[in-house]
């Protein structure tokens, strides 16, 4: 019984799942976003949920130095939303697609992007391949 009533709910919940992966990738694929406002939104959800890893300025802590040029999945901006939104569970890193929706994701992987370059106290070492433009 309860297998038949999981099967009813994964059929049921596949067409929403599809829509907001199809959103995500629409989004991963816009241009980053640059205003106050959205990337304020950003700031907030990075201090909620990611300094714990990266520390309250991204210079690392368990997880990776946000602050330099150097990035173990990319530093482009799509790849920053493609990495919060599927995760690296290898590497600790959540798959945040489960907790937030894609323009949340959108708002801290633009938050993150400003990030480089901010020079904060106690950096972590580099880890990863240089960024390029």
């Amino acid at each position: 019984m309860q297998a038949a009533e999981y099967e009813k709910a994964v059929k049921e919940a596949a067409p929403i799942l599809a829509k907001v992966q199809e959103r995500a990738i629409y989004l991963a694929d816009q241009p980053r976003l640059v205003d106050e406002e959205n990337l304020a939104k950003g700031a907030a959800i990075f201090k909620a949920n990611c300094i714990t890893c990266h520390g309250q300025h991204g210079e690392g802590i368990v997880g990776p130095n946000l602050t330099d040029e150097y990035w173990l999945h990319g530093g482009h901006y799509n790849e920053i939303f493609k990495t919060i939104f599927n995760g690296v569970l290898e590497k600790a890193m959540p798959v945040w697609k489960e907790k937030l929706k894609p323009e949340e994701i959108r708002e801290v992987a633009s938050y993150v992007y400003t990030l480089r370059g901010t020079n904060p106290p106690n950096p972590k070492a580099p880890q990863g391949v240089k960024m390029t433009n």
